[in-house]
């Protein structure tokens, strides 16, 4: 039943729905063809990144703990510290740093005092 002062709609009102609706959907197709579009275009770039992306690769050295001034110059040289070995006669603190693409790894893993 319909309520009291409501009409249901005539042909010419069905038309215009049905053409509104069309238009809509024409619309809602458009929208999702260009989010797709995007959607590849972000998935290449982002495989693009990951396939360039070069991963850090490290150099290591250690140093005397008691030889402040040599640890302090491997500091200003960038090298951090990353571990310290305990109760040997030599002891010594690990230190690390990002390897610098046209540096040389250095293979000198004396201890200095």
């Amino acid at each position: 039943m319909f309520e009291t002062g409501r009409r249901s709609p005539g042909g010419d009102e069905i038309e215009r729905i049905r053409a509104e609706t069309a238009r809509f959907n024409a619309e809602a197709e458009k929208i999702k063809a260009e989010n797709e579009r995007l959607a590849a275009q972000n998935a290449a770039a982002r495989s693009k990144s990951l396939e360039e992306e070069e991963l850090t690769k490290w150099e290591y050295t250690r140093a005397d703990v008691r030889n402040l001034e040599k640890l302090n110059q491997l500091g200003e040289q960038g090298w951090k510290m990353t571990g310290q070995s305990y109760g040997t006669a030599n002891e010594y603190a690990m230190l690390m740093r990002p390897k610098r693409s046209n540096q040389t790894q250095s293979n000198d893993f004396s201890y200095s005092r």
